[in-house]
């Protein structure tokens, strides 16, 4: 009981973690948002926020997270699924499709730039297997610029060390 109470602490404080990034980073405090690939984190302790869930799956992981049209939300936490995706830069454009005007995403991915840390332990988590691509926050930069995402912000994830939490908004394209 202690270990299934312990986790269920963890989720919730991740929610509370990554629900506080979002209010420090946009000041996002209240609307909808869709947890894509956020098995085990837990907002449900969060007032005004309507929490929609969607898993990869894992025989298509890049199945969009958005199926019915009009789906249109003010946040996408996409967790630990851009490097397990066929194309990265179709799943971005698929989550930027389904965001409002002004929408938030907020991503964790694990980082070759904290990958020193598998020198220090022997075991990256970065490398596991279903991970097709990886990222430092160059290539993230480079990649959510190319889908319509602008004012990055990339720093470490609090609640994994070796992932970086970026954080984007959508705005328009340009022609």
């Amino acid at each position: 009981p202690s270990a299934l109470g312990g986790q269920a602490n963890r989720s919730k404080e991740s929610g509370r973690i990554y629900a506080a990034q979002l209010r420090d980073y946009c000041g996002f405090s209240r609307g909808s948002v869709l947890l894509y690939g956020g098995a085990g984190v837990d907002f449900s302790a969060l007032k005004d926020i309507a929490v929609s869930h969607a898993e990869p799956d894992a025989s298509s992981p890049d199945t969009p997270p958005f199926t019915a049209a009009g789906n249109n939300f003010d946040v996408c936490c996409a967790l630990n699924c851009l490097q397990r995706a066929r194309s990265p830069e179709k799943l971005l454009l698929d989550i930027r499709g389904g965001l409002k005007d002004g929408g938030m995403l907020l991503l964790t991915v694990p980082s070759l730039s904290r990958a020193f840390s598998w020198h220090r332990t022997e075991k990256w988590t970065g490398f596991a297997a279903g991970n097709l691509f990886f990222f430092n926050e160059r290539t993230l930069q480079n990649l959510l610029f190319k889908c319509g995402f602008r004012n990055i912000y990339i720093t470490k994830d609090r609640c994994n060390g070796d992932n970086v939490s970026v954080l984007a908004k959508k705005l328009p394209l340009r022609d």
